[in-house]
């Protein structure tokens, strides 16, 4: 079991451009005759969420007042939303901040509190942007024939209004042959609810791709359908530690298809 880069590194994903990948799972698409399926998660899948955590940060920042110690409070307000980061971790390595001092240890602290309140709700994700060329990609996906799987760890409560309102909104496909999976619960595993879902997966089709950030969950669903493509998008994910698996693709983005594509 390893993590992020470790896992990466280890599992040799074969040698292959965007282009060619994605291009495979359009082939795949056209073989199937009845109900093809292609599975997407949305966080750093799809969805670039930094802009998210960046507006929530900065809310923080205009109403806490004194809360943060002043050498946290300037680094973060340096915040843009372009930083590729997965975690609040992230953010304060990346800004330079050590964890080992205990005043930032202690903003840390206060900072997820606040965090966690808004992140796991609809409040900010209209911050959330695609990926450029995912809308495009999945479109063609689903104008070729393709039913498209949303399967995402958000929970229905208090995320599924938000996220419904994006994929109109950015113009994913979200009626006929479309599927939007979320957790029933907040509190639920995300691991654990993807690999319950095998049924309902298998019930919409024949499952041809699955697309996802996070190691351990893109492994899990490969041991539940080994026959499809299994797509590591690498942009951001946890330290999870994931199982070392042979067999996986990986992509760093969809826009290379559409450039090809339109050459």
């Amino acid at each position: 079991m390893l993590a992020r880069k470790d896992w990466v590194k280890a599992c040799e994903f074969p040698e292959m451009g965007n282009y060619e990948i994605l291009e495979r799972v359009f082939d795949g698409v056209k073989s199937v005759q009845e109900s093809p399926t292609v599975i997407f998660d949305l966080d750093s899948t799809l969805y670039d969420i930094a802009p998210r955590t960046v507006a929530i940060i900065h809310h923080f920042l205009a109403e806490s007042g004194g809360r943060l110690s002043s050498e946290v409070h300037h680094a973060l307000e340096k915040l843009n939303g372009a930083e590729n980061f997965y975690s609040l971790n992230d953010i304060f390595l990346l800004l330079g901040l050590s964890l080992e001092k205990p005043s930032v240890a202690s903003d840390l602290d206060v900072l997820k509190e606040f965090w966690f309140t808004y992140f796991f709700s609809n409040h900010y994700l209209h911050h959330d942007r695609p990926y450029p060329g995912a809308v495009s990609f999945v479109r063609e996906l689903h104008a070729r024939g393709a039913t498209i799987i949303y399967l995402s760890g958000r929970n229905e409560p208090f995320m599924g209004d938000g996220t419904r309102g994006n994929l109109v909104r950015d113009k994913f496909p979200l009626a006929e042959r479309t599927h939007l999976f979320l957790k029933d619960r907040p509190e639920r595993q995300d691991l654990e609810y993807k690999r319950n879902l095998v049924h309902e997966i298998r019930s919409a089709g024949t499952p041809i791709a699955f697309f996802e950030n996070e190691p351990q969950n893109l492994v899990a669903l490969y041991e539940s359908f080994p026959t499809s493509i299994h797509i590591f998008v690498d942009t951001v994910c946890s330290e999870a530690p994931a199982k070392v698996c042979a067999g996986l693709y990986r992509i760093y983005e969809y826009a290379l298809h559409l450039d090809a594509k339109d050459r």
